[in-house]
């Protein structure tokens, strides 16, 4: 999905929500309104997204207040210890969560301030039929698990580096 792409879909998002773009901005980026599109795509240049971004009217309304909202909590690989003693790769899917608390916008601007990349973290609230769909189904090159090495020097009388092996899933 393109810059432009996401940055339509979470003011789409906002504005469903009470936002209003167009007020906002011609109070923040520019005083003469062109339409919608040449709005979002002065927003994509550089970074001006940021200043939607980050602006208190805009996160208030995309996390609305007490709003049930879905967002897509991405997958995740991590290593587990498992109970006799072999270390083992956790492969989580990526999920669609449901969401529902009030003054959540706080903590996510804040969230999104620390984010590497802002727009991928507000990209992950924005959830599509693509994405539902990708969640569902896994990629084909990671159906196979790639093989985990046991972290201890020996294992049996073998050095680690002869012994590998899958791990579980948990799923």
């Amino acid at each position: 999905m393109t810059r432009q792409e996401v940055l339509r879909h979470i003011v789409l998002q906002a504005r469903s929500n009470g936002f209003d773009f167009r007020a906002w901005y011609r109070a923040y980026v520019a005083p003469e309104w062109l339409g919608f599109d040449e709005a979002v795509e002065h927003l994509c240049q550089g970074r001006n997204c940021y200043s939607l971004l980050f602006s208190h009217e805009f996160a208030q309304a995309f996390w609305k207040a007490g709003l049930q909202m879905s967002f897509m909590v991405p997958a995740v690989s991590y290593p587990q210890r498992r109970r006799d003693g072999q270390i083992v790769t956790v492969h989580r899917r990526a999920f669609a969560r449901r969401m529902l608390k009030a003054d959540s916008w706080l903590y996510h601007l804040r969230e999104m301030v620390e984010a590497p990349h802002p727009l991928k973290y507000i990209r992950r609230f924005v959830v599509l039929q693509e994405d539902i769909v990708a969640a569902q189904h896994p990629r084909p090159d990671t159906a196979a698990d790639p093989p985990v090495r046991d972290t201890a020097d020996t294992v049996n009388g073998r050095s680690a580096d002869a012994v590998e092996f899958r791990p579980a899933r948990f799923n």
